[in-house]
């Protein structure tokens, strides 16, 4: 975990849910020798355009109009050395129902989105065949002010 890493507001059983379904996924693709590796830390990226509402009413994060600024995450990310994920099955990953496991149920990395958006987050999945995976859940620090804020109080 990097120094500096904020408190962020999330259902920490979600999240669990999340991180223990990707490090699972990491350590099934790497052989006996490989390694699984799993950081924390603040980077600053554009703002992820959710394509629908979350529980609350004015849970949104939309860019501005011209030029998307930047903001903090706080960025999970777990890096593998395993097989790596072939370009078409890359494209289907959070998918409902597909696997390439024969005892898989196709519905973890599609939860896992799910969870991650409703947190106005974003999960994204970088991978090469035969050069490992790399997800990154990334969680936005909050400014809890304003309205939202004395609802909470």
């Amino acid at each position: 975990v990097a120094e500096g890493v904020p408190e962020i507001w999330i259902d920490a059983d979600l999240i669990q849910q999340v991180a223990l379904n990707v490090v699972r996924n990491a350590l099934e693709a790497v052989d006996s020798g490989g390694t699984v590796t799993v950081s924390v830390e603040v980077v600053r990226k554009p703002p992820y355009v959710r394509r629908s509402r979350g529980r609350r009413r004015g849970d949104r994060s939309l860019p501005p109009p011209e030029q998307p600024a930047l903001m903090d995450w706080v960025e999970i990310a777990v890096a593998d050395t395993g097989h790596g994920i072939d370009p078409e099955t890359l494209r289907r990953i959070f998918d409902p129902f597909y696997t390439t496991r024969s005892q898989g149920t196709g519905l973890g990395l599609a939860i896992s989105q799910a969870i991650v958006q409703e947190h106005s987050g974003r999960i994204t999945v970088e991978s090469e065949p035969g050069e490992g995976t790399t997800v990154r859940v990334d969680l936005p620090v909050e400014r809890r002010q304003g309205q939202r804020r004395r609802e909470r109080e």
